[in-house]
């Protein structure tokens, strides 16, 4: 086996990410990347050939890396470029394999953080680039049916909002030409508060939530914002697990639960597709009175925008359980919301089984990838 142990500093350059400074700048056509994450604004064109790997430089994702096939801007981040001919793809897959090592190893003392001189420290076996190309190819199969499942899901995701929208905020629902409107809206249709048609109430944690003994040995699912950032609508892993203990200080709640993000990143709904316990971070909705929990997920994201400019809190904006209580919301009659449910129900449906195709898809490449990347699977 031809293979060459090499330290990173010879098979890539790292750029660090630039800052924002105005305004003018976030109204360019290109993605911002921050920290690897969802892209947030757009500015100039900042990249490898229209294909970028991204290091994240601190938080949570420190040390893990995205691959980018599209023009972007790094902020808070590093910008990973290859030398010598290796190909990107390796060397992000190979990144993607040294991800948990570099998070391990960050350093800093407020906000804990990878620096260049880390990674570049870093050293492995290297394969000829006739190998890299094919392990690339063997790993970016499975990234690229991900990525068309994905597409798939966000188009499937805009058309059930539409839905919503074209019937319950524009009125366009089957019939309205016919039909009578009484104080701007559909008569027969009602306006009511959210508390009166769902119990509204707030996750829990246990404090201090650093403390290990709610966690050790822990096999129940413990959701946090950040797990629902890579999820569509609906939650099926999370990245930490309490024990009974732990649990027993926060909120349990069964798999088909609607939850609504509170803090941080605001205001988007998702539901649980296992049973875990919500941090306080999350509301939660049960106990619906003649409204099916699917209208309310949309509903819920209609009123975004309402709950990020109702909220409070200067480091991290949080929205006050009351005023998600007090919400009002349409109900319309019987049949149109059965119609509804029934659409929005068969979207969510093949949502579903993409989203399971995607998890067994990431299982399969992340088995994979270590075996890949060490040579102990030879291509």
């Amino acid at each position: 086996m031809n293979w060459k142990t090499k330290r990173f500093s010879q098979l890539m350059t790292i750029t660090k990410g630039e800052a924002i400074t105005k305004a003018s700048e976030t109204e360019g056509p290109y993605p911002v990347i921050l920290g690897g994450q969802e892209p947030a604004y757009y500015i100039n064109r900042y990249n490898h050939e229209g294909k970028a790997i991204v290091i994240s430089r601190s938080g949570a994702s420190a040390g893990y890396a995205s691959f980018w096939n599209e023009p972007i801007f790094v902020t808070d981040g590093f910008l990973i470029e290859p030398l010598n001919n290796n190909h990107i793809e390796y060397i992000f897959y190979l990144l993607k394999y040294f991800g948990k090592a570099l998070h391990d190893l960050q350093n800093g003392s407020a906000i804990p953080h990878v620096t260049p001189k880390t990674i570049y420290s870093l050293k492995a076996p290297i394969p000829p680039e006739s190998v890299q190309n094919k392990i690339a190819e063997t790993l970016s199969t499975y990234d690229n049916l991900i990525e068309v499942n994905n597409k798939r899901i966000k188009l499937l995701e805009q058309m059930a909002e539409n839905l919503y929208k074209e019937w319950f905020v524009r009125f366009r629902f089957p019939g309205h030409e016919t039909t009578e409107f009484e104080n701007g809206i559909p008569k027969g249709w009602k306006i009511q508060k959210l508390k009166d048609i769902a119990e509204v109430g707030r996750g829990s944690s246990p404090r201090p939530i650093i403390d290990q003994q709610y966690f050790e040995g822990g096999t129940i699912p413990w959701i946090k914002i950040a797990d629902a950032t890579s999820s569509k609508i609906y939650i099926y892993s999370t990245k930490e697990y309490v024990n009974e203990f732990g649990a027993s200080f926060s909120r349990k709640l069964p798999a088909g639960s609607l939850i609504l993000a509170a803090s941080g990143t605001l205001g988007f709904p998702m539901f649980l597709a296992v049973e875990g316990c919500i941090h306080d971070g999350w509301m939660y909705f049960s106990r619906f009175h003649g409204v099916p929990s699917i209208y309310v997920y949309y509903v819920l994201m209609n009123l975004r925008k309402t709950f990020a400019n109702a909220s409070y809190g200067a480091a991290i904006q949080n929205i006050n359980t009351e005023i998600v209580r007090k919400s009002n919301i349409i109900i319309p009659d019987k049949k149109t919301l059965e119609n509804f449910q029934t659409k929005a129900e068969d979207i969510h449906r093949t949502i579903i089984t993409l989203q399971k195709q995607n998890n067994n898809l990431i299982k399969q490449r992340d088995l994979l990838l270590p075996r890949l990347m060490s040579g102990k699977l030879e291509i």
